[in-house]
């Protein structure tokens, strides 16, 4: 009580002085310890991450060797040896090994290999004895190497223990990442002292007190120089509020600044001349604001704002049973696109118009963001409320109609269940927006309820990012290459570089996997740059491999070709390489048209002025339309695999084909059919008047 009455006692600046100081070494230490604290994490983990790789990298080395041993190629005694020198070293006439550094694993770090009964078949200093029995120098009721060895055997894993540092008596703690190497039975074991990762964590504490230390010094000195010439005017304007609460309005004077104060002090004045006149205003307009807080302007319907207040105090009623529904309409970007923004905001209302029938005090209904509306429902089972939405969806239909529209709309659906799924709005709302994310990712139709698999399905999504990021840095990606072929006599005339990967830690990794996450994970412009640097790189190859002037097809994202540099970045990859540009093909997609018309044509126009070709790829699968075939002056359409797998079973696509060659005629575009794979579609293809193909009846996409 009387620490409280002290500060109770202050004046207003000595108060902010304490309020500042307390505030700044808060911050500081605050900063400090967390950054301590991530750094040493992630100091920690990349020690752990070292470990891990270099026993994969170990076994990989096993199996490598275990392969020549069965070829004939190298006796198995000699194999063993070299994995052992590769990883410690060679061995010494007094049975220890050398280390040496061709897998780094710390100042301190070593490997070790157990047979599975604990014998040491390799070890810098103990190889040949065995260890089954080690325990640990803190704990020696926890045995060492049985621990490796069980975690080995179940997959791998990571075993934490005290040593002594070497030569000396002084105990450290240890880790150390033990795998099964199956082709010859070994435990290999990568340790280290986790010193070895995170001593440099020592150094951002010093740093973090003598920073902490200087940010006081100089604040506070900053802080009462400052807090004299805010208090004084603040202090009068506390004394004017006084008076203004007893009715008596008197303007401050003798206040000359042109700051923040000063507008508060002439805001002040203002207020206090004019606060009789704006009350009543001021009441008036109560409700206006109200109705703007609370509901959206352009459906009529409740907005986020009233959505969650109004859950929140529902479950504070003791609630029992719940459904939280998002509603997403399919390809808005696209109607607001090619239909005008306009038209956009007629099926807004639309959609408002027709939810607004459903309000009842069981359905509480809302748009919560610019295609996305909700619904909270409450005493009904899923599949009535299932039902209900159908009938949503056929009276939507309905309303379109009504203004001349007689397209039908799909939505995106998706609902989580309260308390089931979580107690509060946000957690609702998260399960809902994580299966609305999963339905759109996966194009389905019907109404889908949040599960845990979907959590689990963005969780992985996240860690394959990573894995592509570092894939990226890494340089994992390869250029495999798929010709092009005139049917009339089988001549090669051009090839299209296709991206792979083959991970590190994942294994081949097809590109229906990678490219959707490129595309997800703000990679593309990073991704696209790389693989048009190594296509470009490879020009002179192909040329040596096919024919001089070969033509080279390259998939450009929409992404990456609304770049700001994209052109001149185009321009320099291909003069600096010499390269004709004519040999160059760019393929884009039809979904780049969601996009400004005219700035498409503008670059498209600047880059055939510069040389290369242009390719509208997958043609017929997006929203196709005659509109860009005629505005667009592309030199090639690529028809997409479906039309071609799809030809024995629908004759219609046969005429459609050969309409679509017509057109592209017409227009003076070269035609490829791509996915060709039997000899029934080739001579399909040819009959409906196309002359270049692309698909593995002539051959498979390879490297160079």
């Amino acid at each position: 009580m009387i620490k409280f009455n002290f500060f109770k006692k202050l004046k207003l600046n000595d108060k902010l002085l304490w309020f500042i100081t307390i505030l700044i070494l808060s911050c500081c230490l605050i900063i400090g310890i967390t950054s301590y604290n991530i750094a040493k994490t992630e100091l920690d983990d990349k020690g752990k991450t070292i470990l891990k790789n270099a026993v994969e990298e170990a076994i990989m080395l096993v199996d490598i060797k275990s392969k020549e041993v069965e070829a004939g190629n190298i006796s198995l005694s000699k194999a063993q040896e070299q994995v052992k020198e590769y990883l410690d070293g060679k061995k010494n006439s007094n049975g220890t090994r050398t280390l040496n550094d061709k897998i780094n694993l710390g100042e301190h770090g070593y490997f070790i290999i157990y047979g599975k009964q604990g014998l040491e078949v390799m070890h810098p200093t103990l190889e040949g004895q065995n260890a089954w029995n080690l325990t640990d120098k803190s704990n020696s009721n926890f045995k060492i190497v049985q621990d490796q060895i069980k975690k080995a055997e179940t997959g791998g894993g990571f075993t934490y223990y005290s040593w002594n540092l070497p030569n000396s008596n002084e105990v450290s703690q240890k880790i150390s990442y033990s795998e099964l190497a199956p082709s010859w039975g070994w435990v290999i074991t990568a340790s280290a002292y986790t010193m070895d990762f995170n001593e440099g964590i020592n150094d951002i504490l010093i740093v973090v007190l003598a920073s902490t230390i200087l940010i006081l010094i100089v604040g506070s000195f900053i802080s009462i120089f400052y807090i004299n010439g805010i208090t004084r005017p603040l202090n009068q304007v506390v004394e004017n509020m006084k008076l203004a609460e007893n009715g008596y309005y008197s303007s401050i004077s003798g206040i000359k600044r042109f700051d923040e104060i000063g507008e508060l002090v002439e805001g002040f004045n203002s207020m206090v001349s004019s606060i009789n006149v704006d009350h009543q205003r001021i009441l008036s307009q109560e409700e206006k604001i109200l109705n703007l807080a609370y509901y959206d302007q352009l459906s009529g319907l409740p907005n986020r704002n009233m959505y969650k207040d109004y859950i929140d105090r529902r479950i504070e009623m003791d609630l029992k049973k719940a459904y939280l529904f998002l509603l997403d309409i399919k390809d808005f970007k696209f109607i607001n696109s090619m239909l005008s923004n306009k038209f956009g905001d007629k099926i807004i209302k639309v959609v408002g118009d027709v939810l607004k029938e459903f309000q009842n005090e069981n359905w509480m209904v809302a748009r919560l963001s610019g295609n996305e509306f909700g619904a909270w429902i409450e005493n009904e089972e899923e599949d009535e409320i299932k039902q209900a939405i159908l009938f949503f969806q056929k009276r939507f239909d309905e309303e379109l109609k009504k203004i001349e529209f007689n397209q039908k709309f799909k939505f995106y659906i998706s609902y989580s269940a309260f308390p089931e799924d979580g107690q509060s709005f946000e957690d609702c709302y998260k399960k809902a927006s994580i299966a609305l994310n999963y339905a759109k990712e996966n194009n389905l139709d019907e109404a889908y309820k949040f599960n845990d698999d979907m959590e689990t399905y963005i969780e992985k999504e996240s860690q394959m990012i990573n894995y592509v990021e570092e894939a990226i840095n890494n340089d994992e990606f390869i250029i495999y290459y798929q010709n092009k072929v005139k049917i009339l006599d089988n001549e090669i005339i051009g090839v299209e570089a296709l991206a792979r990967w083959n991970s590190k830690a994942l294994g081949f990794v097809s590109p229906s996997v990678f490219i959707p996450i490129v595309y997800k994970s703000n990679l593309t412009t990073k991704f696209t740059k790389m693989i048009i640097e190594k296509v470009l790189s490879d020009y002179r190859s192909l040329e040596k491999k096919f024919s001089k002037d070969i033509k080279v097809s390259i998939n450009i994202s929409p992404l990456f070709f609304f770049e700001k540099d994209f052109i001149e970045m185009i321009k320099n990859a291909i003069n600096s390489r010499g390269i004709n540009p004519q040999n160059v093909i760019f393929e884009i997609t039809e979904d780049i048209f969601i996009n400004d018309f005219d700035a498409i044509e503008k670059i498209v126009s600047e880059l055939k002025s510069f040389g290369v070709k242009i390719s509208l790829d997958d043609f017929g699968t997006g929203y196709s339309s005659l509109t860009y075939i005629k505005n667009i002056k592309f030199d090639e359409l690529k028809i997409d695999k479906s039309f071609i797998d799809n030809l024995g079973k629908d004759e219609r696509l046969f005429e459609l084909l050969k309409a679509i060659e017509t057109i592209a005629r017409t227009y003076g575009y070269e035609v490829v059919a791509e996915g060709v794979e039997t000899a029934e579609q080739l001579r399909k293809v040819a009959e409906a008047g196309f002359d270049i193909v692309q698909g593995y009846i002539y051959s498979k996409p390879e490297p160079i």
